[in-house]
């Protein structure tokens, strides 16, 4: 994590298989630590209460976030047939899959799952 305000934060994270945390990072320094077991983990700093996400740890190196128009792509996916989860920070899983959990499969070259709409209302 990287402090880039003027001012000391507090960066905090609520961690329930891992360690949690809750550390004083200075103006424009940088602060590590390193999680061992996945889960989702509430974090923040306590400057700005608006200022709050959910750090995703895993236990492989692939993830995506959607770019401004709801694309994404996980770069290096090796073949196969994997599990993958469609989440939202304020609406949670899609109602759609358990969990928000659905499968894919990974063909050599690029494998397109097409589109996907939804609204508000098909979160949890």
């Amino acid at each position: 994590m990287e402090n880039q305000d003027p001012i000391p934060s507090w960066f905090w994270g609520h961690a329930f298989k891992n360690q949690p945390f809750n550390e004083l990072i200075q103006p424009q320094a940088t602060w590590a630590k390193v999680f061992h077991e996945p889960e989702n983990m509430p974090m923040g700093i306590d400057v700005n209460f608006f200022n709050q996400s959910v750090l995703m740890v895993h236990s492989n190196p692939y993830s995506a976030i959607t770019d401004d128009n709801g694309n994404w792509t996980i770069a290096d996916l090796p073949q196969g047939t994997w599990s993958l989860r469609a989440w939202h920070y304020r609406m949670g899983w899609l109602k759609c899959y358990p969990k928000g959990e659905f499968t894919a499969t990974v063909t050599e070259g690029t494998t397109d799952l097409g589109s996907v709409k939804v609204s508000g209302t098909d979160f949890h």
